[in-house]
């Protein structure tokens, strides 16, 4: 009965099914504790922890872990001691590397003592990983050393060829080439032996990526075939895409650029397919897999695009390959997005809107394209896409970033005024005069990673802001984007906020004037202090079709999606909870025209919970949003918002890019918000028209 039940385990876990895996183990573990089975119910807790570690459940591995090396302990159980302590330190690996090290050196011992070269193999190695994520190559050397030694034992197998391979990844990293090769050799070899195409693909592979780092290109290009070739006939696309860009990076080098982008380009496709699994990984692990994976491949095409974009002498050659590169930026962004929030939102908007292929009149939209030895500002203007490459690096424009966001919220100083003018030289002097001869008044970003942290309204020329000269607005991509003005004749508002202190968060005592003022505006439905509880909120949207909701209360956009809320007076409302209310409206044919947060706030250098905030409007099915990157003085911001909704109302009715210019040079007039800090947070997300 149990045999049966690892075995499935075994296979769910390998192909990445691992609640089923879970359950396998749990049923596994029932039997085993009912026969008073000590080595199956030990064997079974190890298998559990690491199961539920591939699940992305730490705490469930952790009490599985603990659990099943106590048993070992008390029962005698060396071996099995052994192979828990190498889990555990695997546990320990990401928060705690110190503790993980002595993890796998316990492990190695024990297993010397029970003759298991295979676990002191893995824990050797392991620790190798991590010493060479803490840059200490000397140590990690002598951990791959003993690795080496205790492989010489392993019988030859599928499970030691996964070994080897994983050793000579790090000795790559380390440097120790001529130790990789012989590794990766011995590994291709006994997984040809053994007929794994899969195992085979890969060392043949990672020895043409050694090849690569030696500038080898043309024996290196010879293994990247034979490996691809080997992936495909495996049907492996999850290692195919690895040997494609592999390729196409070798051919760049080689000067081949149109076989170089056609190469990225299998790689990309392949990544679509793969992103499903990419998106689960993220899920469990809580670290993004699209960055460390998918972002690599979509840079090094984009900066091919737009290098042969430059070198082309026809326009139109020159526009498509600029068109290419846009794409393919728009493409990455939505995948970011629906990484993030882990479900299809953004793949539910895509199917009911069309791309854009038309900027409104005097608008021009800018994508900041961050590589990793200069940055490329793509630009959109109603006559076509142009570039303009700047030299800066994106580790010096990302420390830029870093200390404009640190000194904007610094509301005592100026301090901030350095970095906002260095940023608008990078950002904007290069493209000041093609926007200029083209009239453009409102300008639309796309943001790339640290640049979604700063409001770019503050960027700053010497004389004025970027704000005076131009509205603008924030978008996840163009793509993304409902292009329909916002019909203000037809405003219905469903007002919401805290006034008082609830939850261990401070009152926000304007918001009564900020709430009354929108109302005399539009009227609407007012929820307020205890009215404005979850159960309350979801039956007003249940029952009347508003296209603004606005809420006036903390809120917090955070790296990790789940820890992102709104707070209600009753509780918490996550952005699945903001989506599921909105969506399930009887009444809801269309989107919500304007979802407005004005007291929200994301952590400054967290990209990821800025990717949030970027994409809230998508999240919870509106067209666009209004909202803060940091929370500022409540009365100033129910002055700015107040204002907002104001200019709205005009006849005629300017866009909401416009109405939010307005309203931040209407409240910088007030000596007491001439600061950025104040008025500089507040971003138009999503549909600006």
């Amino acid at each position: 009965m149990i045999e049966p039940l690892l075995q499935r385990a075994h296979d769910r876990l390998a192909l990445g099914a691992h609640d089923l895996a879970i359950q396998d183990l749990l049923d596994a573990q029932a039997v085993a504790e009912q026969a008073g089975d000590d080595r199956r119910r030990t064997m079974i807790l190890g298998s559990l922890g690491d199961a539920y570690l591939a699940a992305g459940q730490p705490r469930a591995a952790e009490r599985a872990l603990q659990d099943g090396l106590e048993l070992a302990r008390r029962t005698g159980q060396t071996p099995l001691e052994a192979a828990i302590l190498n889990s555990i330190g695997n546990l320990l690996a990401d928060g705690d590397p110190a503790a993980a090290l002595e993890s796998y050196q316990q492990s190695a011992t024990l297993a010397v003592r029970a003759d298991r070269p295979e676990v002191i193999a893995s824990a050797a190695i392991n620790g190798a990983r991590v010493l060479v994520g803490e840059n200490d190559a000397a140590r990690a050397a002598e951990w791959l050393a003993e690795a080496e030694t205790a492989l010489v034992h392993v019988p030859a197998g599928s499970a030691k060829a996964m070994q080897l391979l994983a050793a000579g990844r790090q000795l790559t990293a380390i440097g120790a080439v001529g130790r990789a090769q012989q590794v990766f050799q011995e590994a291709e070899g006994i997984a040809r032996a053994g007929g794994d195409l899969r195992l085979e693909s890969y060392g043949v592979g990672y020895l043409g990526q050694l090849y690569e780092r030696q500038g080898r290109h043309a024996d290196a290009l010879a293994l990247s075939r034979r490996a691809l070739f080997l992936a495909q006939a495996a049907e492996a696309q999850e290692v195919a895409y690895l040997w494609q860009w592999q390729i196409g990076r070798l051919l760049a080098a080689q000067g081949d650029i149109d076989n170089a982008i056609g190469a990225y380009g299998q790689a990309v496709r392949a990544l679509r397919q793969l992103r499903p699994e990419l998106i689960a990984v993220t899920a469990r692990s809580g670290r993004s897999a699209l960055r460390e994976t998918v972002e690599p491949v979509y840079l090094e095409l984009a900066d091919l695009l737009l290098k042969r974009a430059a070198a082309q002498p026809a326009r139109m050659a020159k526009q498509e390959d600029l068109a290419e590169a846009r794409t393919l930026i728009e493409q990455f962004r939505a995948a970011e997005l629906e990484d993030y929030f882990q479900d299809d939102c953004v793949a539910e908007l895509q199917a009911r809107v069309r791309p854009v292929d038309q900027l409104a009149t005097r608008t021009a939209a800018v994508y900041p394209i961050i590589l990793p030895e200069r940055t490329v500002l793509l630009l959109s203007l109603p006559e076509g896409l142009m570039q303009k490459s700047i030299p800066v690096t994106a580790e010096q424009l990302t420390s830029e970033v870093r200390a404009l966001r640190r000194l904007l919220e610094k509301r005592t100083t100026r301090e901030y005024l350095a970095p906002a003018q260095a940023l608008y030289e990078r950002l904007i002097r290069p493209i000041e005069g093609d926007l200029d001869a083209a009239g453009i008044d409102t300008l639309v970003f796309v943001p790339d990673g640290p640049l979604r942290t700063v409001p770019l309204a503050a960027l700053h020329d010497g004389e004025r802001f970027l704000i005076d000269r131009y509205a603008i607005a924030t978008v996840p991509g163009l793509d993304l984007l409902d292009p329909r003005p916002v019909a203000t004749t037809e405003v219905t508002p469903l007002l919401n906020g805290l006034t008082e202190a609830v939850q261990g968060f401070p009152a926000l005592p304007h918001v009564a004037g900020e709430l009354a003022a929108i109302a005399e505006l539009y009227g609407g439905k007012v929820l307020k202090d205890q009215q404005f509880v979850v159960p309350e909120f979801g039956e007003s949207l249940a029952q009347t079709p508003y296209s603004v909701v606005h809420i006036a209360s903390h809120g917090k956009f955070a790296g990790d999606p789940k820890d992102s809320f709104l707070l209600t007076y009753d509780g918490r409302l996550d952005m699945d909870g903001l989506e599921e209310f909105i969506k399930l409206s009887r009444f809801r044919d269309e989107p919500i025209e304007l979802l407005t947060l004005s007291a929200c706030q994301t952590a400054a250098g967290d990209d990821r919970a800025a990717l949030g905030l970027a994409g809230v409007a998508i999240k919870a099915g509106a067209r666009s949003a209004l909202a803060t990157l940091w929370f500022i003085n409540d009365q100033a911001s129910s002055l700015l918002v107040s204002e907002f909704y104001r200019q709205l109302s005009a006849k005629p009715t300017p866009t909401k890019a416009k109405a939010l210019q307005a309203a931040q040079q209407q409240i910088r007039a007030d000596l007491r918000y001439r600061h950025p800090a104040y008025w500089s947070p507040f971003l138009i997300i999503g549909n600006w028209l």
